[in-house]
């Protein structure tokens, strides 16, 4: 990750902390996102942790935008969706019945 680049989220995070009226301690939450990218920044180093370090950046991108305010980029889990959602994937999906099971 490029320095600037680094810098310019740092300054995104002090500049939410001030927002959100965080004035005594601005900089908790820049240093809670630097933390964040110099995980991130040493794990990309290892090809074996690629993963594991998307989920960190993916943490850390949902972490400010919390942060700003915004609703949370992950699904809602909202009891009457779900339950539509289930109902939706049940028409799609069926099993195989048994006589197609004992045909294999």
């Amino acid at each position: 990750m490029e320095n600037e680049t680094l810098k310019e989220i740092l300054s995104r995070a002090e500049d939410v902390g001030r927002k959100r009226g965080r004035s005594k301690h601005p900089d908790q939450l820049a240093a809670y996102a630097f933390d964040l990218l110099i995980v991130l920044r040493s794990l990309t180093k290892d090809r074996k942790h690629a993963f594991l370090s998307f989920l960190i950046g993916v943490a850390a991108e949902e972490a400010i935008r919390l942060a700003e305010g915004n609703k949370s980029s992950g699904p809602s889990f909202d009891q009457e969706k779900q339950e539509h959602a289930d109902s939706a994937l049940g028409d799609e999906i069926s099993l195989p019945s048994a006589a197609t099971a004992a045909a294999h």
